[in-house]
């Protein structure tokens, strides 16, 4: 069921890393991800721009977050 999200995660993440390496001469540290990920500019299989505002929230709405609660799905956010 979420597949397509994980995916999308994995994404940003590997494209932050590469793009972290790049920037810090081929050394990857937690800052430089966290830096990266800040201007992140991601468009995967799913279609849509993935981006993150100053505090780390998404700018978009097209990812949700869910939890069971008595046995359904729920929508927390956003």
């Amino acid at each position: 069921m979420f597949t397509g999200q994980s995916y999308e995660a994995t994404g940003v993440m590997l494209d932050a890393i590469k793009r972290a390496y790049d920037a810090n001469g081929g050394k990857i540290t937690r800052e430089g991800v966290m830096a990266a990920l800040k201007t992140t500019n991601y468009t995967g299989v799913l279609g849509f721009a993935i981006q993150f505002q100053d505090n780390g929230d998404l700018k978009s709405s097209g990812v949700f977050i869910g939890q069971v609660k008595d046995g359904q799905f729920v929508q927390v956010a956003p």
